[in-house]
């Protein structure tokens, strides 16, 4: 036997979306039941946000209580692509959300952006007052050889010199207009070289 005064549905509660809350209502020779939705079951598992009224009859004694059940959204983010960048650049990670109440990424930093510049898997989690949301990205930094097309050269009247990239890059663009790895100069000048080695540009005279 429970006092009917004594009974409750328990506090107003808020749980994360696609959780639920289970009234788990022990009570013994029930003769019937009646919540504000029209359900008929003793226990149930509410999963829509709203305020819940149950009527309980159960021997001669009547039950009633109240609870309103609320759901915290997900604070979703994006970091964004998996990354790729020259050495020396910089990569800016962003996991604000305008419901997070705190912020946990890999790197043991505790704030809403960071700012990257090693190769490494970054993960980042935020947290709302029932929820929490994960999203990760993986940078990789290239360090390039370094571009170099010899020391200055002399030659005779006539001759020619060529003049080949030491590095074997995406692309090629010479001062002349060239696009290929070598050249072959006769013209006294300077002579200069960009190469595109994946995200990272080299240059050389």
């Amino acid at each position: 036997f429970q006092d009917p005064g004594s009974f409750t549905l328990g506090p107003d509660t808020l749980l994360c979306i696609g959780t639920g809350y289970y009234t788990n209502i022990n009570l013994s020779n029930v003769d019937s039941v009646r919540w504000n939705d029209n359900v008929r079951t003793l226990n149930r598992t509410i999963t829509v946000a709203g305020t819940y009224y149950v009527d309980i009859y159960a021997g001669k004694c009547e039950y009633t209580d109240t609870i309103i059940v609320s759901f915290d959204s997900i604070p979703v983010f994006d970091l964004g692509p998996d990354s790729v960048v020259c050495i020396g650049s910089t990569v800016t990670l962003d996991a604000t959300h305008p419901r997070a109440i705190r912020y946990e990424w890999n790197t043991g930093q505790t704030v809403p952006i960071i700012t990257i510049d090693t190769s490494g898997l970054y993960k980042a989690t935020v947290y709302s007052v029932r929820c929490q949301y994960s999203d990760s990205m993986r940078l990789i930094v290239v360090d390039p050889p370094q571009l170099y097309l010899g020391p200055d050269t002399a030659i005779c009247v006539d001759d020619s010199v060529q003049f080949t990239s030491n590095v074997t890059g995406d692309k090629y663009l010479w001062s002349t207009g060239a696009t290929t790895p070598s050249i072959w100069a006769s013209a006294t000048g300077d002579y200069s070289l960009i190469v595109t080695f994946g995200p990272c540009t080299l240059y050389d005279m």
